[in-house]
This record gives structure tokens, C-alpha cells and sequence, in this order.
């Protein structure tokens, strides 16, 4: 099959976790199939630019990114939902025409570029299935010009492009739940995959002045994502006042919303360290040093960190919202209601206690990652591609 895999990032342009999983898909499908990737361009803002061939990956699959309108700040919470400009709008269609797939898969819910490859590909009636990582949920506490354009958004560019996919899918069951109350969709429920996190020689560690569980006299908590409220480390660092310096947490990741971050770093107690945008070796570094990850969100479709620190040996707290508790169970996970620093601290506390994972954990462990295996994940997406094609 000729695939065209429709993505708001890829890789090393990402914001959250979505773009490692792009990549991951785009490399388990080439090894069977003509794949063409089609992303968006955060990093280049212009009203002219057309696209840009990324030849890093020029052995495997092409890789086009399209350009966005030159709008917003860098770190603004909208930058990766922005439309191409008109250049870049005209050189998607000129190129999705040229190569001419026999199906695409697009990923995401709200991205202009994603909405608009589907029009395109209904207009030459190509087959694609769409793929939900996360319906916006922070539309709901905006201002009431933001609802009103959210609305008319979601009651017909959205609504087309959803009602317009051969199959729809949902990361969890949790989203695929929002999905249907927003468009009146039941999506199949296809996870994520994740795979042991590559690690640095140590740079990081060797920065932040860590080192390794058995020399050290406190316990490590790490969190990962972005620096918003949806992510709730204004809960984890409430927690952290009350475990005392004996626990110490490390958290990475960077901010879109710039008084937000502010706030967090300003009441952040002695115990709390931030350490920025880390790359994913040197996240992989910090969390086979970690005794526990935290992920205290108030809305995670999935929660991938979450099954990547247990393939890396690492115990989990987090909250029991969204797709966590659909893959995170005892022992090797504690689950704790959101926005409840008190349970956060006592479940950190306890699973810091418990020392590395024992023989019946690494094996819970290796099953867990056996059933999320991109193989595996890759196969469920082929079976879904293949059948939309082969369905006149």
C-alpha cells in the first residue's frame, strides 16, 4: 500500500509525546509499505514558504513539513494547531495529488493541517482513517469568543473531518468516549506502544548533580511533560512540601503558557528542581535513576511517559484520570484521585519505599510492554489501513 501519514509534529520538531509515536508508526509500516510522511512545521513560520524535504529520514520514508502562519508567540499553548499558509495549504494538495496514496492516516483531533488533508482526500475520494490522541478539553474554562469559535469549529470543519474517515480511533477508551459526545462517533480503541527510552552518556545526570539510587541518601521523583495546568504539577509540587527533603523531584519539560510556568516555579519548595526541555535520551537517563515518576495530570488521553518509565524498571503514581488507569495497575502503579496533594504524597511515599521491582514485578512489567509493543500496535493500524481499502 501507498500510506500517507498526516501528522501535526515529527520528529526532532515536537511538543508532547505524539511525535516520537508518529515516527514509531511511520517506521513499523515502511518496513512493509510505501509510506510518505506529511507534517506540519512548527519551527518555520512564514506567510510564503512552501515546504521543506527532511532528508534525515530519506533512507526509510520522505518526510515533507509545511509551514505555519506566522502568528502567536513560540510558546503559545496554540502554536501547533495553527494553519499552513496559503503557500504551504496549496504545496499539501500538489503533493498529496502527485504522489497519489491508496490510504491515508491521519492523527490528531483540532489541527489544521490534519482537517485539512481530509478535505483534500474526499475531494479525490482517497480512503484514510483518523486517529484521536486528545480532544482539547482547555476550551472549556477559556473565554467565552474562544468557546463560541470552538463550537463552530467542532459542529463542521471537525464533524466533517471525523464523519468523513473510513475508521475512526481513540488512544484509550476514556477518549474515544469524549470523541463520541463531541461528534457522535464510536471510535475503536487502538493504544499507544512505547519501547525502553534510549539513554545519553550521562550528561544530564552528571548537570543536575545525580547519582545513582545506591549511593545516594534521598529518594527521586521525576515528572515529565509540558509546563500547563492540564498536567497538574502544581498538585505534585504542593506534595512535595509536605514529603521534606529527603524525596527530591526533578521536573522536565517546557511551558506554553508563560504565566502558568512563572507560578510554578515561584512556589516551588526547596526539594523541587526544574530542569527545562529535556531531549529523549536524556529523559531516559533521568528516569533509570528515578525511584517513582509522577504524573498527577487533570486530563491525559493516554499518558505515554507513564508506560515508558515502566519499561525502563520505574514505578508510577499518577492520577486516575483519562487512559492511566486503563494499562496502570498494582503493583507496579499507584493511582490516586486528581488534584488531591495529599493522597499524591502519601502514594509517593510508599512507592519510594518499595525499592526497585522484584522478579514477579519485571515479569508484570515485560507482559504489560509484550501487549504495547509498537509491533503490535503497527499490525492493529495495518489490519484497520488495509481493510479501508479494501472496502469499496
Amino acid at each position: 500500500m501507498r500510506i500517507a501519514l498526516v501528522v501535526p509534529e515529527f520528529p526532532p520538531h515536537t511538543i508532547g509525546g505524539g511525535g516520537v509515536v508518529f515516527e514509531r508508526l511511520a517506521d513499523g509500516l515502511s518496513s512493509r509499505h510505501d509510506v510518505q510522511v506529511f507534517s506540519a512545521c512548527d519551527p518555520v513560520r512564514s506567510w510564503t514558504a512552501a515546504r521543506a524535504v527532511d532528508s534525515a529520514w530519506s533512507e526509510r520514508y520522505l518526510v515533507r513539513r509545511y509551514p505555519l502562519v506566522p502568528i502567536f508567540g513560540p510558546k503559545t499553548a496554540f502554536r501547533s494547531v495553527l494553519p499552513l499558509n496559503p503557500v504551504a495549504a496549496g504545496a499539501l494538495f500538489l503533493d498529496l495529488g502527485k504522489w497519489r496514496p491508496d490510504v491515508a492516516h491521519l492523527h490528531g483531533i483540532g489541527y489544521a493541517v490534519v482537517d485539512l488533508a481530509a478535505r483534500y482526500l474526499r475531494i479525490r475520494k482517497v480512503p484514510y482513517v483518523l486517529s484521536d490522541h486528545g480532544v482539547p478539553t482547555s476550551v472549556r474554562s477559556a473565554r467565552a469568543p474562544v468557546r463560541a469559535a470552538y463550537w463552530l469549529y467542532t459542529s463542521s470543519i471537525l464533524r466533517g473531518t471525523v464523519r468523513g474517515a473510513r475508521q475512526v480511533t481513540a488512544v484509550s477508551s476514556a477518549e474515544g468516549e469524549e470523541l463520541q459526545r463531541l461528534c457522535g462517533v464510536r471510535p475503536a480503541i487502538v493504544p499507544n506502544g512505547a519501547s525502553v527510552m534510549p539513554r545519553d552518556d550521562g550528561e544530564v545526570v552528571r548537570r543536575l548533580g545525580l547519582l545513582p539510587s545506591s549511593e545516594r541518601r534521598y529518594k527521586l521523583v521525576v515528572a515529565a511533560g509540558r509546563l500547563t495546568e492540564s498536567k497538574g504539577f502544581d498538585v505534585l509540587i504542593e506534595a512535595m512540601r509536605e514529603l521534606g527533603e529527603e524525596i527530591q523531584c526533578v521536573i522536565a519539560g517546557q511551558g506554553c503558557q508563560g504565566a502558568h510556568e512563572k507560578a510554578l516555579r515561584a512556589k516551588a519548595p526547596a526539594n523541587v528542581a526544574f530542569v527545562g526541555e529535556l531531549s529523549r535520551s536524556e529523559l531516559g537517563s533521568l528516569l533509570s535513576l528515578a525511584d517513582v515518576l509522577a504524573v498527577p495530570s487533570r486530563h491525559e488521553p493516554f499518558g505515554l511517559v507513564a508506560l515508558e518509565a515502566i519499561a525502563s524498571g520505574t514505578r508510577v503514581v499518577a492520577s486516575a484520570v483519562g487512559g492511566l488507569p486503563e494499562f496502570l495497575c498494582p503493583p507496579l502503579a499507584r493511582l490516586v484521585a486528581p488534584d488531591d496533594p495529599e493522597a499524591l504524597a502519601v502514594a509517593i511515599a510508599d512507592s519510594t519505599a518499595l525499592g526497585p521491582f522484584d522478579s514477579e514485578e519485571r515479569r508484570l512489567a515485560s507482559e504489560l510492554m509484550a501487549r504495547h509493543s509498537w509491533g503490535v500496535i503497527c499490525s492493529r493500524y495495518e489490519a484497520l489501513l488495509s481493510e479501508v481499502v479494501d472496502d469499496p
